[in-house]
């Protein structure tokens, strides 16, 4: 059975305006690498985001660790 879990990009950073490229804050950057930690014994296959920056950035730790595209 395949099983899919949705995330929801971690803690954007409110001093910028353009929504497509709305960083993290350093608080919301670790908490990407604590999803990284958090699946560290799941299989995953693939990872899909949105091109938001906020929800690249919130996966990324989690495929470098994985060795996967986004």
């Amino acid at each position: 059975m395949t099983e899919v879990y949705f995330i929801r990009h971690s803690l954007r950073d409110n001093a910028t305006y353009d929504d497509m490229d709305v960083p993290l804050t350093a608080e919301g950057e670790k908490r990407a690498l604590i999803l990284a930690d958090a699946f560290a014994n799941v299989s995953i296959e693939q990872i899909f985001s949105s091109p938001f920056q906020r929800s690249v950035r919130t996966v990324n730790p989690l495929a470098h660790s994985k060795n996967l595209e986004i």
